[in-house]
């Protein structure tokens, strides 16, 4: 116990880790969800309320302990188990989930599997007596309705499965990519994106892919024992290793029976259709300053000095001032006459006399360099962030350590409300590698970057798009190309 992380500080509040919480299951409300919602938050996912089956039952009252308010922490655990496997903050109180039936109900904290419950002995959950319901007033007792759910012993948190088994579920899974899902069009492709793209589509749907549970330990050395048995050859580049090709005339290739093709679940495009604006928009916006050249325009046109501008905005506020003045050249509309007013805004001063007209689109361009740049930040949930200064991108670098090894580093998501730890569980697992968050030494600012092990530009670009950050890939390709958002350095 001693060797396993206890706690981890959030936001000034001290959350208990799956190690602590396996050690005192009550001191926690516990939600129940099944094993195919788990695998969901294992992959970082938040858990939403049609998900949960049921609260906790306390075991020597039989009966609901489970009260709790917004921004509590509570446990998640299969139905079977009275052992977190998951950590969250609720996003809506018990009696909240006793009126709603959609939405976000917590949020994912911390889970088995990621990065912080490796630091531990990475062991999985105790075995425990699940709560059965003795009696209708016992069921009476639950804080949800428990008509539809039945628990026994006969629910475990996941089957057991010994290595020799997990290698078969390997192999199955990689065979069946190469036939399914890989065109040699696609080569060379990188072992994680192998695994995270293709692999992981054809495992069980109880089953959760672990090469830790194999002989092999590493992914690298599960794609080098298929390269010695001559099924496809593969090369190192930049500390990441590639797949090149496919020798599809292969014994086993050729014996293998692919099975036919996953296709998406229909809630899933459901849930597409229903989620049209689901990337982030931005809008650079502009505030008239309280001093310096723009204060007598400001005061004589009247402009309330609290209101933000966009770019058009400013345009037909001044057009309109121009109209008025009777500024506009006659027989070149383009031009405008520099009034006193004008003059003392937007002239330099060695320009006082000698510039009597300049283009409307100049005197735009100026007035604009003397406001206070804002940008407003809509994120796929709807909700509108106004923030001081222009936008700063997230930023992706590639950096080549000791030798041969290279590192990815992200930095800057904090400008888009995305959660460094969170994104670091799901980049370990797409990428099948290690990923840590450290509070940057570039900057006086108390931000994270997140180190994601090898150079994975292209994968860490697709996890970005499902954070809302508009598209960044096209036909496998990273496009970032006067891209707003996301800009890569090295």
């Amino acid at each position: 116990m001693d060797s396993n992380p206890m706690v981890f500080e959030l936001n000034d509040v001290w959350v208990p880790t799956v190690y602590l919480v396996w050690n005192y299951p009550m001191m926690l409300p516990l939600l129940f969800t099944n094993q195919l919602v788990i695998s969901k938050l294992f992959n970082g996912a938040d858990l939403m309320v049609p998900g949960i089956l049921k609260f906790e039952i306390n075991q020597e009252t039989k009966m609901s302990s489970t009260s709790f308010d917004r921004d509590a922490i509570v446990g998640i655990c299969v139905i079977g188990s009275m052992h977190p496997v998951v950590i969250g903050k609720a996003l809506l109180s018990s009696d909240e989930l006793l009126s709603v039936n959609q939405g976000k109900a917590v949020l994912n904290l911390h889970f088995v599997g990621d990065s912080l419950w490796s630091v531990g002995d990475k062991s999985d959950p105790p075995t425990s007596t699940p709560a059965v319901l003795e009696s209708k007033e016992d069921e009476s007792n639950l804080s949800l309705d428990m008509s539809e759910v039945k628990i026994t012993e006969e629910s475990p948190l996941s089957p057991t499965v010994n290595a020799e088994e997990m290698e078969k579920y390997f192999d199955y899974a990689f065979l069946s990519s190469l036939h399914v899902s890989i065109t040699d069009k696609m080569l060379p492709l990188s072992a994680s994106a192998l695994y995270s793209g293709h692999m992981v589509l054809f495992k069980p749907s109880d089953i959760v892919l672990d090469i830790r549970k194999t002989s092999f330990k590493k992914l690298s050395k599960f794609m080098k024992n298929m390269e010695k048995k001559g099924i496809i050859q593969t090369k190192e580049r930049s500390g990441e290793l590639f797949i090149v090709t496919i020798n599809r005339k292969h014994p086993l290739y050729e014996a293998f029976s692919a099975p036919k093709k996953p296709k998406p679940s229909t809630t899933a495009k459901e849930q597409k259709k229903s989620e049209p604006n689901s990337v982030m928009t931005v809008n650079q916006l502009f505030k008239l300053p309280h001093n310096g050249p723009l204060l007598k325009f400001v005061v004589e046109s009247k402009i309330n000095h609290e209101e933000y501008w966009t770019s058009d905005q400013v345009n037909l506020m001044l057009l309109s001032y121009f109209k008025s003045q009777a500024l506009i050249h006659l027989e070149r509309p383009r031009l405008i006459k520099i009034d006193a007013l004008l003059c003392d805004c937007i002239l330099t001063k060695s320009e006082y006399q000698t510039v009597d007209f300049l283009e409307r689109d100049v005197i735009q361009k100026r007035f604009l360099s003397k406001m206070v740049p804002y940008h407003q930040l809509t994120l796929p949930n709807g909700e509108s962030i106004i923030k001081k200064g222009a936008l700063v991108p997230i930023e992706i670098s590639v950096k080549r350590k000791i030798g041969n090894k290279w590192v990815s580093i992200i930095k800057n998501l904090e400008q888009f409300e995305i959660d460094a730890y969170k994104i670091a569980d799901i980049l370990k697992i797409k990428c099948a590698g290690s990923t840590t968050v450290s509070e940057r030494v570039d900057t006086k600012l108390k931000t994270l970057q997140v180190t994601v092990q090898g150079s994975k530009v292209k994968e860490i670009c697709q996890v970005l798009e499902t954070f809302g950050i508009p598209k960044l890939t096209l036909n496998g390709k990273v496009q970032l190309q006067s891209n707003l958002f996301v800009q890569t350095i090295g």
